[in-house]
């Protein structure tokens, strides 16, 4: 797990060309204007624009990947996002190939937690699950752009 404000996000030149081309995609401010919905970026990496209220951790699943990392980037509001190892969950949802989503129940307390806010980003590889989307005080609407970047063997 990686958390940062993207303005100050320089990492990305050195990873790959994909985590490359989610990052150009995220600091194109003409982005953050667009629609709900699904964005192909290229022919690997593409993008969801999400917008919804937040809700309280106990309405919200564990989920994790495993074809490709998530960069969440929240373009306004804020909310509770919380990470922990896969291992230590039990499945709940068996994997899904086609959402490439797998569901758990809730941890045994070890998990992280970060609180995102405007311009923040964090990445989430397949070995991590996450709980996005949580209320931080109170129920609020949040719009984040979620890219999807290909793990690579």
């Amino acid at each position: 797990m990686l958390k940062q404000q993207l303005t100050d996000c320089t990492f990305y030149k050195f990873v790959n060309e994909d985590f490359k081309v989610a990052f150009d995609f995220l600091k194109n401010k003409e982005n953050e204007k667009l629609d709900a919905g699904r964005y192909d970026i290229n022919d690997r990496v593409f993008a969801f624009v999400q917008i919804y209220h937040t809700k309280p951790e106990d309405q919200v699943k564990w989920e994790a990947h495993n074809k490709y990392f998530d960069i969440q980037y929240i373009v306004s509001g804020e909310e509770k996002f919380y990470i922990a190892q896969r291992d230590n969950l039990n499945e709940t949802v068996p994997y899904d190939e086609t959402k490439d989503i797998v569901f758990f129940g809730e941890t045994d307390g070890h998990a992280d937690l970060v609180i995102l806010k405007q311009g923040e980003f964090v990445i989430v590889g397949p070995e991590e699950a996450h709980k996005p989307c949580c209320t931080v005080r109170e129920s609020q609407w949040v719009k984040k752009i979620v890219v999807k970047v290909p793990v690579r063997n």
